[in-house]
């Protein structure tokens, strides 16, 4: 066995494994065998399921799990596929003991088996309670194990339990020695290439397996780290936003990854427009509004195509890093953007019934609008997550919603000289003033009418977009003529006041 020394250690374990067995297959050692049930303590203990595409959530899959390795424990290894381990560094010790080093969380750690661990850990668990003599202890520990739902549940909870668990090593139990299936994989060698060949094997590795639970694109391309960017400016600027959004498969989050990514797309587009009409990029094309919302998952394809895309990133592994790195200023000013296309999206939720309204409009009365009230408990704006209070307050659907925010687009301009994009007029001051916000709502209350008012016919047809988007361009023009205008009266009255100042000095101004 090699040892290898990466130098940037994260993480340790070691696991005692039973029967292995070594194979080295394209400069990857894949040894192959059992772990005891108590021998994941450690395993459990220092890893995370970073590395792993879904996140592991309860389920009747892990209950039946804990019934096996509660009753028929000698059949585990049988009826479980098992546990998949990436580590970069793997030292081998004696009595088939192996010394893990994880130096790149994101990429390294459970790779597949994430479920059949959350099952064993919380199976552990609940024999740690029952160590006590305590009777009370016990009954309120199992009640807050009840409440366990979620992988990072259960690790807050390992956390203040890590002491009667680690007396559960040595405890005599059958159950406790069920073997579970166990694949680790290691680098042959320990070259810098050695390694950084086997960091980028690792995810497609990872992927390939998770493949049989038909693995969704915006969780590959969480795991890819192509939603990194993204994530800085959201932590950065609407940090409540981004512990709030569901970055991959099972993880718990109000906000879905697919509709924010589609919402992105408002002043990514714009930028993409201006590199496509400069020949970059020229086959991915801005996402329409038609498609943000009929197609999520084409609009988290093309998100992730555009990042990976040369011109615009780079890939960035080594450490504890697996991200691109964006370096075109026109997508980096685009995604600096996205925080407000939020807060304006949350403030036409809240408002859409008053300006629809304002139109002559019964807002109430709409069969969709109905159904759509009817299906939330809590009127909430779906970013901000602020309550919508009111009288017989109503909320619009998504197809309604979608014309209106992509009219945002023609609210930003492009500065080739800097290369970034910016607003051209304070969105929130634009879409944040009633009498805009209804004329912009009211542009489109025809089409509305002539598709019976199906969202779902709104939020898929052109006329919608085209009628906010020239509305919207229309009305910033007329700001842009106005605030001209002021700047021309500005300057006159300037112009006078120093001829004045002028004259009283004894200057001579006349032409």
């Amino acid at each position: 066995m090699t040892g290898i020394d990466a130098g940037y250690s994260n993480a340790t374990a070691i696991i005692k494994i039973e029967n292995p067995n070594l194979r080295v297959l394209n400069n990857i050692q894949r040894i192959t065998g059992f772990i005891k049930v108590r021998g994941l303590i450690d395993i459990i203990t220092n890893l995370d399921l970073d590395a792993n595409p879904r996140n592991a959530k309860k389920s009747p899959v892990t209950k039946e799990i804990i019934e096996t390795i509660r009753e028929t424990p000698e059949l585990y290894p049988f009826k479980s596929k098992g546990i998949l381990i990436g580590a970069s560094e793997c030292v081998e010790l004696e009595r088939n003991r192996y010394s893990l080093s994880f130096q790149n969380l994101k990429l390294e750690g459970i790779l597949d088996g994430g479920h059949n661990t959350l099952a064993i850990a919380l199976y552990l668990l609940d024999e740690s309670i029952l160590l006590s003599d305590n009777p009370k202890f016990i009954a309120e520990k199992q009640k807050e194990l009840n409440r366990v739902k979620t992988w990072d549940e259960m690790k807050k909870f390992w956390e203040k339990m890590s002491r009667p668990v680690s007396n559960l090593k040595q405890k005599e139990s059958n159950a406790l020695d069920a073997l579970v299936p166990v694949e680790l994989l290691v680098p042959d060698g320990n070259s810098e290439e050695n390694i950084h060949d086997f960091l980028t094997s690792i995810l497609l590795i990872c992927a390939a397996r998770n493949n049989n639970v038909q693995l969704k694109d915006e969780t590959l391309a969480n795991q890819d780290g192509v939603f990194d960017s993204l994530k800085e400016i959201l932590k950065r600027q609407m940090p409540d936003v981004y512990d709030k959004v569901s970055w991959k498969t099972n993880q718990l989050g109000d906000i879905d990854i697919r509709f924010l990514i589609s919402l992105v797309w408002i002043p990514l587009g714009v930028a993409l427009k201006h590199l496509n009409s400069k020949g970059t990029l020229t086959g991915i094309k801005p996402l329409p509004g038609t498609t943000a919302y009929s197609s999520k998952s084409e609009a988290v394809k093309r998100y992730r195509d555009l990042i990976k895309a040369k011109d615009i990133s780079e890939k960035v592994t080594g450490g504890d890093k697996n991200t691109w790195v964006i370096r075109n200023s026109y997508i980096k000013s685009a995604l600096e953007m996205v925080p407000t296309v939020l807060k304006v999206y949350d403030y036409v939720y809240e408002n859409f019934q008053d300006a629809y309204n304002k139109n002559d409009g019964k807002f109430g009365r709409i069969e969709a609008v109905k159904n759509e009230s009817k299906q939330r408990r809590n009127f909430i704006t779906p970013f901000g997550r602020k309550n919508i209070e009111g009288p017989e307050k109503m909320v619009p659907p998504a197809g309604y919603m979608m014309p209106v925010v992509y009219g945002l687009r023609e609210l930003v301009k492009v500065d080739e000289e800097s290369k970034t994009l910016s607003w051209a007029v304070d969105p929130m001051k634009f879409f944040g003033e009633l009498p805009n916000l209804s004329k912009i709502v009211g542009s489109f209350m025809g089409n509305m009418r002539d598709v019976g008012f199906d969202p779902q016919r709104v939020g898929k047809g052109d006329s919608p977009y085209s009628q906010v988007a020239n509305t919207v361009k229309a009305m910033r023009l007329e700001l842009e003529q106005l605030e001209q205008q002021q700047n021309g009266r500005k300057a006159e009255e300037e112009i006078a006041r120093l001829k004045k100042l002028l004259k009283e000095q004894g200057v001579d101004t006349s032409e």
